[in-house]
């Protein structure tokens, strides 16, 4: 009988042992899992700061792309407009009011070509509508016992000017300029000084009065 007992006492004590160890176990496991979930957690916050770090970067990334390709698209346009030279070219002639005073402005009515469209027949003016390099050139003739001077203008300012005249015999004479002119500039043929009421252009069949001008390259 007191075997009996003692048998069941070292069962009883083996039990609560293994229950004590299976306890043990699961707070273990209980901490472990604990600690775990506060890893991933750490984890999942480092993975989305690193994720917001990632986003802010391609951000960052496409803007300064964006900026670079624009770059090179107003590279491209502006080279593809330095390397097309639109064709403005002009010519008139007949002056009809051929008597002359210091700083008259010729006016060719007679158009003959205007591609662009920039010669204004009414004021003898051509107004540049793109900036580039001209060729300006103007045909003048004048009565026998003529002397004047005359000249073309960029923008009211002379870049090609000579006396002409003949004591004798009536003549026309030539004047031309290869110049730079800015878009908007107004380009002309005028009497620049010498020029009195008593002389006047000549004017006839044979000999009539020009005024013509070509872009030769354009410039941005």
């Amino acid at each position: 009988m007191i075997r009996q007992e003692i048998k069941v006492e070292k069962m009883k004590s083996d039990m609560q042992l293994t229950e004590q160890r299976v306890l043990d176990a699961l707070e273990k496991l209980k901490t472990e899992r604990s600690e775990f979930n506060k890893d991933l957690m750490k984890k999942e916050g480092d993975i989305e700061v690193l994720k917001t770090k990632m986003d802010e970067e391609l951000k960052g990334m496409k803007v300064k792309t964006d900026e670079t390709m624009d770059n090179f698209s107003k590279e491209v346009q502006t080279i593809q407009e330095l390397a097309f030279t639109p064709i403005i070219a002009f010519k008139a002639d007949t002056v009809g009011d051929r008597s002359l005073e210091n700083n008259k402005v010729f006016v060719y009515s007679n158009i003959i070509l205007n591609i662009g469209d920039a010669y204004n027949k009414d004021t003898g003016v051509f107004v540049a509508h793109v900036s580039g390099l001209y060729l300006f050139t103007a045909l003048v003739c004048l009565i026998d016992n003529s002397w004047v001077l005359v000249g073309i203008t960029v923008f009211d300012t002379p870049i090609s000017k000579t006396a002409f005249g003949d004591k004798n015999w009536w003549k026309c004479y030539t004047i031309n300029a290869i110049t730079a002119v800015e878009k908007g500039n107004e380009v002309l043929v005028k009497c620049t000084a010498n020029c009195e009421s008593n002389e006047k252009l000549h004017e006839d069949t044979y000999a009539i009065n020009s005024f013509s001008g070509v872009l030769i390259h354009k410039t941005v």
